[in-house]
């Protein structure tokens, strides 16, 4: 009988609290690294690993890599517009906007390409007339990244 009371008092609620925990994983994630020299693939590693692992499916997923002395990488995917944004200099803005599939991101992951190389792989994102949507989700980036100053 003690058994049966502590399924029911203590495992039962810790299986919620764990499922509710890995159902609501967040989208956003915030990295530490020790120096800047490869945040760039560290962080496109991680985005890449959001993508995949998230029970939810969400829109889009973000990585913020930093240091000890401030803002050093940010990615965000939208995977609505398959849409890759990449700042080197988080407080500067954007300098990327690319094209990219699922299948490229796990590519851009798996030949460990950073910034530059991301660059010369993909094609930038159409900057022509963006969806009203998109252009609402641009809108929500920019003020995360001045939240995050």
């Amino acid at each position: 009988m003690k058994f049966k009371s502590f399924l029911i008092w203590v495992a039962f609620p810790l299986l919620v609290l764990l499922a509710y925990w890995k159902i609501t994983v967040s989208n956003r994630i915030g990295m530490k690294l020790t120096d800047c020299k490869d945040g760039s693939i560290e962080a496109i590693q991680e985005l890449n690993k959001q993508l995949i692992r998230n029970f939810l499916n969400r829109e889009f997923y973000q990585v913020s890599a930093f240091t000890d002395f401030g803002p050093c990488y940010l990615a965000n995917y939208n995977k609505k517009y398959e849409l890759l944004r990449v700042a080197i200099d988080p407080p500067s803005g954007w300098s990327g906007l690319y094209k990219a599939t699922p299948q490229q991101l796990q590519e851009i992951v798996d030949r460990k390409l950073n910034d530059d190389q991301i660059r010369q792989y993909l094609e930038a994102f159409p900057n022509g007339n963006y969806p009203e949507d998109l252009e609402y989700v641009l809108d929500c980036i920019k003020l995360t990244m001045r939240a995050s100053r």
